[in-house]
C-alpha cells in the first residue's frame, strides 16, 4: 500500500488549496531550492512553511561563511581608515602648530633665524606624515588591507595554520564530514565550530526537532470487525472510529466473511463510520448475517 502526497512543479503549487496538517512536495521550479525540488507543510490553507532539506543547509551555511568574512574584512578595514584619518589629522595639527612657531620665531630678533630653522623641520615631517597617510588610504592600499585581512583568515587545509592563502587557493570539500570545521566570529574573536554543532542548532532553530517528532507515526490505521445483519440485500453498517490523538480520514480496506457481500459506499462523520452494504447474490431477498472487516486511516491531530 503506497500513500501519496499531493505534488508537482512549482508554478501549479497554490497555499490556498492545501489543507490543514497536509504536506506538498514541489518536484520542480521552486526558486527557494538550487535544485528547484522542495517540501512544504501546511498549518491552515495558506498559511505554509517551507522544511528544508540537507543540501538547503549546505547552501545556507555556504552563504553565511560568505557573509562572515566580508563582515570581517568591513571591520578590520575600518579600524585601519580610522586610524590614518586620525594620523592625518595630527600631521595637519603639528602643521598648523609649526607655522605657528615660525610666525613666532620671526618676531624674535635674538632667535629668529634658529626658530625658523626649527619650525621649517617640523612643517617638512607634518607635510610627509601627511603625506604618507594619504598613500595609506588610497584605493590600491585598502585592496592590499582587505586581501591582507582575507588572507589571515585562510587556514591550510593540512596542518590547520596560517598560510597567507587566498579562498580560490584552498581545495574544494566537497563532501564536508559532521566532524569538519568552518570559521565563523563572536564579536572580534574568530572562533572555530563543529559542522555537526552547526545541523544541531539548525535543526532547533527551524523547528525540525518538533516537526521530526510530530512526524513519528503521522499516519495509522485501526481495524475493526463488526457483525452485520441483511434486511431486504441491504444493510448500513454504523462504526464509532474514534482515535485519541488523530483525524479520521477514511478506510483503506473493506471485506466481509461471506463472498457474496460488497460496500457500497461509505461516509464520514466526525468520528463515525458509515457503510452501505449489499447481497450481490440476492440484492432484494437476503437477509444473511457475515462479521464486516474494516481497516481506517488516520493522520496525527
Amino acid at each position: 500500500m503506497a500513500i501519496t502526497m499531493r505534488h508537482g512543479p512549482y508554478n501549479k503549487f497554490d497555499p490556498q488549496k492545501l489543507r490543514t496538517a497536509e504536506i506538498a512536495v514541489v518536484t520542480e521550479g521552486d526558486p527557494h531550492a538550487s535544485d528547484g525540488k522542495a517540501i512544504y507543510q501546511c498549518f491552515s490553507p495558506g498559511d505554509v512553511k517551507r522544511m528544508a532539506t540537507y543540501e538547503d543547509m549546505l547552501d545556507q551555511i555556504d552563504e553565511a561563511g560568505g557573509e562572515v568574512i566580508d563582515n570581517h574584512i568591513e571591520e578590520k578595514v575600518g579600524v585601519a581608515l580610522k586610524a590614518c584619518e586620525d594620523a592625518t589629522k595630527a600631521a595637519q595639527d603639528a602643521k598648523t602648530n609649526a607655522d605657528k612657531a615660525v610666525s613666532s620665531a620671526n618676531t624674535a630678533a635674538s632667535s629668529a633665524s634658529t626658530a625658523a630653522n626649527t619650525a621649517n623641520k617640523a612643517a617638512e615631517a607634518a607635510s610627509k606624515a601627511a603625506e604618507d597617510c594619504k598613500n595609506l588610504i588610497d584605493e590600491k592600499h585598502v585592496a592590499e588591507i582587505e586581501k591582507a585581512v582575507q588572507q589571515s583568515l585562510m587556514v591550510d587545509a593540512v596542518d590547520g595554520t596560517v598560510t597567507g592563502k587566498t579562498v580560490t587557493d584552498l581545495p574544494e570539500n566537497t563532501t564536508p564530514a559532521d566532524t569538519d570545521y568552518f570559521l565563523n566570529a563572536t564579536g572580534n574573536a574568530m572562533k572555530k565550530t563543529k559542522v555537526s554543532q552547526l545541523i544541531t542548532w539548525l535543526k532547533e532553530k527551524l523547528g525540525i526537532n518538533a516537526l521530526n517528532t510530530k512526524m513519528n507515526n503521522y499516519v495509522t490505521i485501526k481495524n475493526f470487525d463488526q457483525k452485520i445483519t441483511l434486511k431486504s440485500g441491504i444493510a448500513t453498517v454504523n462504526i464509532n472510529a474514534a482515535l485519541d490523538g488523530y483525524i479520521l480520514l477514511g478506510i483503506v480496506r473493506c471485506s466481509f466473511a461471506s463472498s457474496y457481500l460488497t460496500t457500497t459506499g461509505y461516509t464520514l462523520s466526525g468520528n463515525n463510520l458509515s457503510l452501505n452494504v449489499r447481497d450481490v447474490s440476492a440484492p432484494t431477498t437476503s437477509s444473511a448475517s457475515a462479521n464486516c472487516y474494516v481497516t481506517a486511516l488516520y493522520v496525527k491531530n
